[in-house]
């Protein structure tokens, strides 16, 4: 049974915001940097895969550019909702 493309998308944001979490909750840095750090491996990835299929530079580094935008964007919202999560926990200001 294959997967759709929808459903794959829907599973990697999942793993993103998980991650987001995850830095969020067990790191002591700012919610914002975790999100760019646990951005950087999917932006990276999707440099990877497009240098196949596209022969322009740009158009490799702007399909980077925009999976880094968007698992930034989820990364983020995880990382603040593990940031509340510890600062609950811990009592921190």
């Amino acid at each position: 049974m294959e997967g759709t493309l929808i459903e794959l998308l829907l599973v990697g944001a999942a793993v993103i915001a998980a991650s987001g979490v995850a830095a969020g909750r067990w790191t002591r840095l700012h919610p914002l940097v975790a999100a760019m750090l646990v951005a950087i491996l999917p932006a990276v990835l999707a440099v990877i895969a497009m240098a196949g299929f596209m022969a322009d530079a740009r158009g490799v580094y702007g399909a980077g550019l925009l999976a880094f935008v968007a698992a930034a964007g989820i990364a983020a919202l995880g990382a603040f909702l593990g940031w509340l999560r510890r600062k609950h926990v811990e009592g921190i200001g």
